[in-house]
């Protein structure tokens, strides 16, 4: 929300011109740091055509950079370029001010049994991604 009233206020928005999906990418890569097209793929749970379309697009609008690996010649590294780097930093500052506002708003009480909610949750997204990776890891050995 406090994204869209920046952006119909005409104040300028650090990550405005990028899709929901095209900010996960950016997301993932920081996570990965220098990754690969599968590695990344893998990461988000799509097909490596995927990922690699919205590489294009985050190549073009010079958010990424392609890179020839320095241990294999063969395979291109993916990493945030300079422009990348640092609108996703200023991006993640307003978040988390916008949060830390919220939080305050609230209460220690509330923040803190919303933190311990939220830290159940990433628990659970956290184990049901690792059964969903062993079982297509298990199907894959079985064929």
């Amino acid at each position: 929300r406090t994204h869209d009233q920046r952006v119909r206020s005409g104040e300028p928005s650090v990550m405005h011109d990028l899709t929901p999906a095209q900010f996960n990418t950016m997301i993932a890569i920081r996570d990965l740091e220098e990754t690969s097209v599968k590695e990344l793929a893998e990461h988000m749970h799509v097909s490596p055509p995927s990922a690699s379309t919205m590489v294009d697009r985050l190549v073009e609008m010079g958010m990424l950079v392609r890179e020839q690996s320095r241990v294999d010649r063969r395979e291109v590294r993916i990493r945030h370029s300079e422009k990348g780097h640092a609108r996703l930093c200023v991006f993640e500052q307003e978040f988390f001010e916008t949060i830390g506002g919220l939080l305050e708003k609230v209460g220690p009480d509330d923040a803190t049994r919303w933190c311990a909610v939220y830290d159940k949750i990433y628990d659970i997204i956290q184990a049901e991604d690792t059964a969903s990776y062993t079982i297509a890891k298990k199907a894959n050995t079985n064929d």
